[in-house]
């Protein structure tokens, strides 16, 4: 073990080897969820009737809710643009669109609000 230990002290832990690996990994694993995500979502049915169809909505609001930053920087609300245009565009295009638009049209407008906060600074 002690020369294994020894062997490793010359090279970097962090080697090209190490990111092959880990990006290899990581598309295995998308490829295997995805397929069984086709396989089993289309014997599944209509999970809307389960309130599946709340899942993305759901997970937004949580995502949101984490990145809230009056908890870190008092008194900042310019902070908070970025989350607000992105709640308030998610709601309403889930009022007109559905649900399947919402989230993705509700990060976009953070992300563009963010950027146009940014551009004048």
């Amino acid at each position: 073990m002690a020369h294994l230990e020894e062997k490793g002290k010359n090279k970097p832990l962090l080697n090209p080897g190490f990111y092959f690996g880990i990006g290899v990994t990581l598309w295995a694993s998308w490829v295997l969820s995805c397929s069984l995500g086709v396989l089993l979502g289309s014997v599944s049915g209509d999970l809307s009737i389960y309130g599946f169809n709340m899942a993305m909505p759901a997970t937004f609001i949580a995502l949101s809710a984490t990145m809230w930053p009056l908890k870190r920087h008092k008194k900042d609300y310019a902070q908070l643009l970025p989350i607000l245009a992105s709640a308030a565009v998610s709601a309403l295009v889930s009022l007109k669109l559905g649900s399947a638009y919402s989230v993705g049209l509700g990060v976009l407008a953070g992300i563009v609000t963010a950027f146009i906060q940014a551009s004048k600074k």
